[in-house]
């Protein structure tokens, strides 16, 4: 503190010892046009939301996808049972079917065997057992017309974390993944379960099979799972949105992957839907990844997430019940802890671009109120929230035995990272501003002439490690005319 009124008072004593200068080699009242400079100085940032096509976003390589060791021999495992369609999720260009089933023993694996005509897609889920001592993954491997396996197509290996979610339920994540066709012939495919780690013949699986056409895709598919996640572009300091995306059938799910920078505290994310009922809406959940164990991150409130710098990866899914395709928009609104840098636009009661062009300058020029509107940014140009800021306003003119040569005043930014500090004539303490004593005066002259008494006063703004912002008002008593 001591530091900042120090270099508020320097500024004073420079400002006053050049005004007095110039009043030493002039007249003890000095003569300047009669212009009140009203200009803009408004140095808050109003950066505007960006917006991103999907169709410029990359697949991420983060998390690699290995092959499991096990050999397959689908002439040793149980093939599941019938799929049952789930009428509520057909159309005209897919359908969505369902099964449960179980794995008895460590090792294990079952199957089910299907086809894709040309340019048709798969969306496969499995909501995987609630038992945290059960560890299965979910893979897709070209066959044969005669059952053999070939190569590994595409798969999930998520290891079991039970995260607890907003509604209560405790369960890992489900594995899934997403394909396309992209051959001239009808090829058959395995989609094979494995129990990693322990078996039961209680604790079931329920496994979730969506076929579609290539005209239902987005232009971000496939990205049904963090091995696939898209990765996102630089988020800038007033939020992204990314467009041209979709959920085309029930059990899709979009897996994004954004790197955060190192000064972020937190996000807002946000889905809206386009072109449906504005109630409708889809779920977004943010992960962290420890090796291959995915980690709910918690939220504050409001669709908001505590997170930390690196890695995140996003889900955006629907719930089975209310399911309804739509593309729909993605918005990230990030926000920090770590200040670096003041903004400030002076306001008092004469207005935001009231400045007076003095012998000493141009400065700001308040009379009974002087508010300032300050927020505060990171380094990365992200809101900095709950951030204590504080206001010296030290006088040129009162003498500190008076207790009104100076006044300080705190409060924290708001969720935009803004805040306004007030000092009044007709405010409490801390927040009163004691009257100018007018120690300074200045004609001006023009077709009216009026004469003002004013002060010179210093304003310092710190918040957290930020550099200061410091400068130089004048706080005016009265101004008399002086005839025309």
């Amino acid at each position: 503190m001591k530091k900042v009124l120090s270099v508020v008072i320097s500024i004073i004593i420079l400002m006053s010892f050049s005004i007095s200068a110039l009043a030493e080699e002039e007249q003890p009242m000095q003569d300047i046009d009669n212009v009140l400079n009203l200009q803009v100085d408004d140095d808050i940032e109003t950066e505007d939301l960006q917006e991103v096509d999907a169709q410029e976003l990359v697949s991420s390589n983060c998390m690699p996808l290995n092959e499991p060791e096990t050999n397959f021999d689908l002439k040793n495992a149980t093939e599941l049972g019938k799929l049952e369609s789930t009428n509520k999720s057909r159309s005209a260009s897919n359908s969505t079917q369902s099964v449960l089933g179980t794995i008895a023993n460590e090792g294990d694996y079952v199957y089910s065997i299907i086809s894709l005509e040309p340019n048709e897609a798969i969306n496969v889920t499995m909501e995987c057992p609630k038992n945290p001592e059960l560890n299965y993954d979910l893979f897709l491997y070209e066959v044969d017309s005669e059952g053999y396996i070939g190569n590994m197509i595409t798969g999930s290996v998520t290891e079991t974390y039970m995260n607890t979610y907003p509604d209560g339920t405790t369960k890992t994540l489900d594995e899934a993944f997403s394909y396309k066709n992209n051959t001239t012939d009808v090829n058959y495919y395995a989609i094979i379960i494995l129990a990693v780690t322990g078996g039961s013949t209680t604790d079931t699986f329920k496994l979730t099979v969506s076929l579609s056409n290539e005209n239902d895709l987005d232009v971000a598919e496939p990205n049904d799972s963090p091995y696939y996640a898209c990765e996102l572009s630089e988020v800038g300091g007033g939020g992204t949105t990314f467009s041209n995306i979709s959920l085309h059938v029930v059990n899709d799910q979009d897996w994004f992957l954004w790197r955060a920078p190192s000064d972020i505290a937190g996000v807002e994310v946000s889905v809206n839907l386009e072109g449906v009922n504005p109630e409708k809406s889809y779920n977004v959940e943010v992960y962290k990844a420890e090796g291959n164990k995915m980690v709910l991150l918690s939220r504050t409130g409001g669709g908001a997430y505590k997170i930390g710098s690196g890695v995140n990866y996003i889900r955006v899914y629907a719930d089975e019940e209310a399911f309804t395709a739509s593309p729909y928009k993605l918005t990230l609104k990030p926000w920090s802890e770590t200040a670096a840098k003041i903004n400030v636009r002076l306001d008092g009661d004469e207005g935001d671009k009231q400045y007076a062009s003095y012998p000493g300058g141009t400065y700001f020029r308040f009379q009974n109120k002087f508010c300032p509107e300050i927020q505060v940014l990171s380094e990365s140009g992200y809101v900095v929230r709950n951030q204590l800021v504080t206001l010296t306003w030290q006088s040129g003119s009162w003498n500190e035995h008076t207790g009104n040569s100076s006044r300080v005043i705190s409060d924290y930014t708001d969720d935009n990272g803004r805040v306004v500090l007030t000092l009044a004539r007709d405010l409490q303490s801390p927040n009163d501003l004691p009257i100018a004593l007018g120690y300074e005066v200045c004609y001006r002259d023009g077709a009216i002439k009026f004469v003002d008494y004013y002060d010179i006063d210093g304003i310092a703004i710190t918040a957290g490690n930020a550099p200061a912002y410091t400068t130089v008002v004048y706080h005016l008593m009265r101004s008399d005319y002086a005839g025309s």
